[in-house]
């Protein structure tokens, strides 16, 4: 009760002059709890005047002054306060574990792993700077690292739930499915109530849908305002084709975390899938509000309208264009599957010498552009079709076969248009 505990501490406080330090951290402690932090800020600073002569001491108030800056959301005097406990303090363990998470949250990789490995050698019975070393690694993809960390920091404490459950995370990125199920397995048992345990479980088993199901109802069941758990739910009853089952749990997703790039895109692909493109495209304009500069909303976009479904259900034509203009600008003219999704959109509405010209732009762009294998290889494969069916109709290029290249024979495709739109990333 730290409301009574300042009843009791109070008239000591009128005394001045005497106070000892633990007098002034145990008020600050309880300050803090209250959620009165400038008056915890004053009393750490008066207990610095009357007791900071003493180096070590003058540290721990330096760490305590950090530690409510951290709170408070101020990184920098935070890691400022931090400094200063390491310099009235060298050895002291918890300030290099401190400043190394802050530089860490701040993007100071380095000189966070630097403070970190400073801090177990100084307490390597101390659980903290293992677990943070960990952070600094998984978020570094340094799996194997992160692993050995998180393997010492269980072994100082079996029953740290977090420690456990970040070293099964791991382990499943690793590939190691036996490991990574016998921890969540471990967890469950401690917490059964607790679903990120029964989530895992499900992420474990995505390439069996059926079992990752009953994993993720179980997570969902405990935890029924957890975004992600409905965005996993969703998304493997759509990989198993159920889509109308899946809708609710995606705009669930949406709604719990609007800000979440991949609940938005799973939910514009159910809408698309379930031929609702009015509310894809809405959901589409939802996100652009707030990222203009989202390339595949304005390429779903376009797509949507060059289907021929927008239109069908009263959404004025154009729309489609436009998008796929805003892309090709955004990518500036420099990603050839950007220029020949324009031109191929162009060529159903009949602007066949505009087409023409993008084609040639992204011919030139395929063999000076920076691209991965996979990316060149699909925008080759995209351009071959255009310049086939733009060939294979009355007229081919009129701007001519371009240098050094011969006229493809006329005739017309047996593919139909001949143009096929790119196709989406499937569930």
């Amino acid at each position: 009760d730290p409301a009574r505990a300042l009843e009791v501490l109070e008239p000591q406080g009128n005394v001045r002059g005497w106070l000892d330090h633990p007098f002034y951290r145990l008020q600050a402690h309880c300050l803090v709890r209250l959620g009165e932090f400038d008056r915890a800020r004053a009393a750490l600073r008066e207990d610095l005047a009357l007791n900071g002569k003493d180096p070590k001491t003058a540290a721990g108030i330096y760490n305590h002054l950090g530690a409510l800056a951290s709170r408070q959301g101020d990184r920098k005097e935070a890691i400022t306060f931090y400094r200063k406990a390491i310099s009235k303090d060298p050895g002291l363990a918890l300030a290099w574990n401190n400043l190394g998470l802050n530089l860490y949250q701040a993007g100071k990789r380095e000189e966070a792993e630097e403070c970190l490995k400073k801090a177990v050698q100084l307490r390597p019975d101390y659980v903290s700077p293992w677990m943070n070393l960990s952070l600094l690694y998984m978020a570094g993809r340094r799996f194997e690292e992160a692993v050995s960390s998180l393997e010492k920091a269980l072994e100082l404490d079996p029953r740290d739930y977090q420690v456990r459950a970040n070293l099964a995370w791991t382990q499943r990125k690793l590939g190691k499915a036996a490991e990574a199920e016998k921890h969540y397995r471990l967890l469950i048992r401690s917490d059964p109530d607790r679903g990120d345990a029964y989530n895992g479980m499900g992420l474990l088993y995505r390439k069996n849908p059926e079992e990752a199901l009953y994993w993720f109802r179980e997570a969902l069941e405990r935890s029924p305002g957890n975004g992600r758990y409905h965005l996993n739910l969703g998304t493997t009853l759509a990989r198993l084709g159920r889509f109308e089952e899946a809708l609710p749990h995606m705009e669930k997703a949406a709604s719990l975390e609007p800000d979440f790039t991949i609940s938005h895109k799973n939910l514009v692909r159910i809408y698309k899938d379930l031929k609702r493109p009015a509310d894809a495209r809405k959901e589409i304009l939802r996100w652009l509000k707030k990222d203009p500069g989202s390339l595949w909303d304005w390429f779903t976009l376009a797509e949507l309208h060059a289907g021929g479904a927008l239109p069908a259900a009263g959404i004025p034509s154009g729309e489609d264009i436009r998008a796929a203009e805003k892309a090709v600008a955004l990518t500036r003219e420099r990603d050839p599957e950007a220029l020949l999704f324009l031109a191929e959109i162009l060529v159903r509405k009949g602007e066949k010498a505009r087409a023409w010209k993008l084609l040639e732009k992204s011919r030139r762009l395929l063999g000076r552009a920076r691209l991965s294998p996979s990316k060149r290889k699909r925008a080759a494969e995209r351009l071959g079709r255009l310049e086939a069916f733009l060939n294979s109709r009355k007229g081919g290029n009129p701007h001519g076969p371009g240098p050094g290249r011969k006229e493809s024979p006329r005739g017309r495709s047996e593919q139909g248009t001949g143009v096929r739109r790119g196709k989406g990333p499937g569930w």
